[in-house]
């Protein structure tokens, strides 16, 4: 599987559920893979297959536009501790797509940013106007 078939079977789950999607969303100095609304919550997405690491520095600074980020893999990686540790650490959740069942499973809640800044929120929803 690529990111990008991931990101499409991911972002149509998304939608079954409920969620309003935007893919490749600009934001700060590079994109947010997939922004998930649903009410005023405002979810960031970033997709990897193996490059955890970057994923984490990539979803912390997504945490200064919405109320919570995610690092979202296929249900088939190996999920390590030490990401599971960092995720934590960085105030990030994990989320795991199971591409055969369509589902999603939750390996680590995202609590809500301590970070949002309302400049860079505004520039997000912004953005999003602008994208599918």
């Amino acid at each position: 599987m690529s990111e990008y078939t991931l990101q499409q079977l991911f972002t149509e789950y998304l939608k079954s559920i409920g969620f309003d999607v935007h893919q490749e969303v600009p934001f700060l100095s590079r994109s947010i893979d997939v922004v998930a609304i649903k009410g005023n919550e405002i979810c960031a997405y970033e997709l990897k297959l193996h490059n955890w690491r970057k994923a984490i520095t990539q979803s912390i600074d997504h945490l200064h536009g919405v109320d919570r980020s995610y690092i979202c893999m296929p249900l088939k990686s190996h999920i390590s501790e030490e990401l599971i540790c960092q995720a934590q650490l960085n105030g990030l959740g994990l989320v795991m797509y199971d591409e055969e069942n369509r589902t999603l499973n939750e390996i680590l809640p995202a609590p809500d940013s301590e970070f949002v800044w309302e400049p860079a929120r505004k520039w997000l929803t912004s953005a999003m106007e602008l994208t599918v």
